[in-house]
């Protein structure tokens, strides 16, 4: 992004359609291809409008915090789903070395007629098999527990709103890093044009005192200045060069194109002055910002944690309706049901209840005093970027002015040349300083509408959002 501000900041003007392809001509013709190579695939023609839409569909940042958008929802239902009653089933089966019996001592039963002893001696009557059997159904349906459970899904829904801000702060963000690259590029493309005229009246200049110093009319050293401008500005082409390869390698990426796809970036037209003032702006629009839509959803979850944590002292109960089926115990019914109450409550826990719910009362605290210090710097956001608007509006105003004193300081420089008053260094050197002057009227243009862009980034609602023209 830095490197965007560098190109832009302090220029100004009107551009057309610009070919993005990031290599100097030079380099294109040590490499042309021959007739056996493939032809370059054509460059992708794109609007600001189209990369806008393109960016928020499948940008991976903002895809990323969609899905985290939905895992949030999913939570919400987890949490919302344990006022509902639960069913449990439960299994166990098992096999013993030995069964278990009842021992029937001798003459436990009594005597028989004739005077002996019933049973004669101990018997031992086995009770069931060795293999055992359990299982159970249980459903159970909390009574108390819904205070907690109600609160927690407030906590969770109050995550889910935080996070939908989130997802809405990185749709700022990509929207405004789309229009930031584009303009780069822009900027940055006709700037290299002009760069490329410097370079050849700084070749003419440097044929000029060559000739001169040949003819014994100037010193050498204007020569090693020519010498040194040319390579300056050869150096200046070549900086150039990389930051377009670099701008559009992150154009690339915020689209999620591949990174060496070339770009045809259409113009843009001029933007319209706005003499609204944001700072009427600022209070309907503050609730409504990501940033303060997600800190007030952290203070209405710390208001629920607080009623998670006092939830603790009330005894948990449970209705819960149960089937049994066992194989175990032979003179206990195989299948039963049983309808009952359960309930547990902790009684003392060395203060540890007390001790959470001021930590929880502590994070409300913190939540709201988050909350000011969100609008307050949101305010500040609007403020410096409303000033930023009005500076770049001005600096347009100048660079249209210094546009229209160029050209005709080249048009009478031209005319000189044509009647042979000046040398044809001179006209070059013209139309390099008119090309330049182009680009920083181009920049300037094009920096006020960055501005306005950065102004509504701050608000929280761009211009180019359907819904914030509705």
């Amino acid at each position: 992004m830095s490197v965007v501000r560098f190109l832009v900041a302090g220029l100004g003007g009107a551009a057309g359609g610009i070919l993005v392809n990031a290599r100097p001509a030079y380099a294109q013709d040590a490499s042309r291809t021959t007739s056996a190579t493939p032809p370059a695939r054509a460059p992708l023609r794109l609007t600001l409008e189209e990369a806008i839409a393109m960016a928020r569909a499948h940008n991976r940042g903002l895809r990323v915090q969609t899905l985290k958008v939905a895992e949030q929802e999913h939570r919400v239902a987890q949490a919302r789903a344990d006022a509902f009653p639960q069913l449990a089933a439960d299994a166990y089966f098992s096999r013993t070395a030995k069964t278990q019996g009842v021992v029937l001592p001798t003459g436990s039963l009594g005597l028989s007629p004739g005077g002996g002893s019933i049973p004669t001696s101990d018997v031992t009557i086995a009770q069931g098999g060795k293999d055992l059997f359990l299982t159970s159904a249980t459903l159970s349906q909390p009574l108390t527990q819904l205070t907690r459970i109600r609160a927690a899904t407030r906590a969770a829904a109050a995550d889910a709103r935080a996070t939908d801000a989130a997802r809405g702060r990185t749709d700022l963000d990509v929207v405004y890093g789309v229009q930031q690259l584009y303009i780069g590029l822009l900027v940055a493309t006709r700037r290299r044009e002009a760069a490329a005229l410097g370079v050849t009246a700084a070749e003419a200049k440097l044929q000029d005192a060559q000739a001169a110093v040949n003819a014994g009319t100037v010193l050498p050293a204007v020569l090693q200045a020519a010498i040194a401008t040319r390579l300056e500005r050869r150096q200046n082409l070549l900086t150039l060069d990389n930051q377009i390869d670099d701008l559009r390698t992150d154009l690339n990426d915020m689209l999620a194109l591949p990174l060496e796809t070339a770009l045809d970036l259409a113009a843009l037209e001029p933007e319209p002055d706005n003499e609204a003032s944001a700072a009427d702006t600022i209070p309907s629009t503050l609730g409504e910002h990501p940033d303060v839509r997600a800190a007030t959803a952290q203070v209405d979850k710390a208001r629920a944690e607080v009623t998670v944590a006092r939830a603790a002292y009330i005894p948990e109960l449970s209705v819960i309706g149960q089937y049994v089926h066992q194989s175990a115990v032979p003179f206990l019914p195989r299948d039963n049901l049983v309808v009952g109450v359960r309930g547990s409550w902790t009684v003392f826990n060395f203060g540890k209840r007390e001790a959470t719910i001021a930590e929880r009362h502590a994070q409300v605290d913190e939540a709201r005093e988050n909350v000011d210090r969100v609008r307050s710097r949101v305010s500040a956001d609007v403020q410096k970027s409303e000033r930023r608007v009005e500076r770049a509006r001005q600096m347009r105003q100048v660079a249209q002015e210094a546009l229209v004193a160029r050209k005709e300081a080249a048009r009478l420089q031209r005319d000189q040349s044509e009647v042979g008053l000046t040398a044809g260094s001179e006209a070059a050197q013209a139309r390099f300083d008119e090309a330049q002057a182009e680009a920083d009227n181009l920049a300037a243009e094009l920096d006020y509408r960055l501005a306005r862009a950065e102004l509504a980034r701050a608000i929280g609602r761009f211009e180019t959002d359907p819904a914030a023209r509705q």
